[in-house]
């Protein structure tokens, strides 16, 4: 008979300070169970760590430590174009991707969480369990003691082997042509995207602005959910103005219908914007983040975003990969 083998996991939020803390000390919160479907009964235990004391925040930038502090990812990359979550490469390039992990800097402190579970967890499970300790931990102290943390890096999960603890990170390689443009190119470009701008109707105006606002947010953004909620606020935004009865969804898919030609029906049926707009009201009104479905929804999303903006402009609709695979590759 097998013995049941624990497995250990610890997470950490590491935040900058604005007040003083007291220096390189471990504050235990005692143990929780938090009980799961999925895995039964996980025990956790919160710990704050804080590191060497920054006096001054506000007249020079943060120190390393010498070597304290478990080391982390602070979502930065030494090599590589980074956008949003992504790093852009053209089809030609062979590029080394180096992830630089640091100590504790000064006026950091950590929030950690230590998870002992009889089931192995999955990565991504696990890092929700914690960010739903730590988040509102964080928030509790600030709110408390009119403190100003702020993360300053991705919440990290760790599965600790003995005394060892395994690091994983992880990022995205977008492959995309690198092109060259001329100046009159450029020219053309900028006069057509000005003379299309002011053709916009004044009340249009606004939420198209709106619209590019949350689109350019969404690329850059690093969270799966504030990114889908971005995205779905310019599809709101832009849509505001169709004349048809109906929902949000119907008046995406009228929309999408004048430009690129498809059927409504068929555009609200296939593209699943019921389903996207259901995602987006349990976020707000339900507090249910299905992370999973939300990544592999967000691509056909930032699609019929982009769609809409280029409706509104004016544009003329000249197909779509996400889109058009729908109707079978064209119309």
């Amino acid at each position: 008979m097998e013995q049941e083998v624990d497995h250990h996991y610890l997470s950490i939020l590491r935040c900058q300070t604005w007040c003083i803390w007291p220096e390189n000390t471990t504050i235990v919160a005692g143990k929780y169970e938090a009980k799961t479907k999925q895995y039964g009964s996980i025990e956790l235990q919160v710990r704050v760590v804080t590191y060497a004391q920054r006096p001054r925040p506000e007249t020079e930038p943060a120190k390393p430590t010498p070597s304290i502090g478990p080391l982390i990812w602070r979502g930065e990359l030494t090599t590589g174009y980074l956008y949003g979550r992504a790093i852009l490469k053209a089809p030609e390039d062979q590029i080394p991707v180096r992830f630089k992990f640091d100590y504790a800097f000064e006026g950091e402190i950590d929030i950690q969480v230590l998870a002992r579970s009889r089931s192995e967890l999955e990565k991504s499970e696990m890092e929700q369990l914690a960010a739903q300790i730590a988040y509102p931990l964080l928030t509790y102290l600030n709110l408390r003691h009119a403190e100003f943390l702020r993360p300053v890096a991705p919440i990290q999960c760790s599965k600790l082997e003995g005394k060892n603890r395994m690091l994983e990170c992880e990022t995205l390689i977008a492959v995309h042509d690198r092109k060259t443009f001329d100046v009159e190119t450029l020219k053309d470009s900028i006069r057509e995207a000005l003379v299309r701008r002011i053709n916009v109707p004044a009340e249009r105006s606004r939420a198209l602005y709106l619209a590019c606002k949350r689109l350019l947010s969404a690329d850059l953004e690093s969270d799966p959910v504030d990114r889908y909620c971005d995205l779905w606020e310019a599809c709101e935004f832009l849509s505001q103005f169709v004349s048809s009865k109906g929902t949000v969804p119907s008046r995406i898919a009228t929309a999408l219908a004048e430009f690129t030609g498809y059927a409504k029906p068929k555009l609200e049926t296939r593209l699943g914007l019921r389903n996207l707009y259901q995602m987006r009201k349990d976020i707000v009104h339900n507090a249910v983040e299905n992370v999973h479905e939300i990544e592999q929804q967000t691509p056909l999303l930032s699609s019929v975003v982009r769609q809409l903006i280029s409706w509104t402009l004016g544009m003329q609709y000249s197909g779509d990969t996400k889109i058009d695979s729908l109707f079978g590759g064209g119309r």
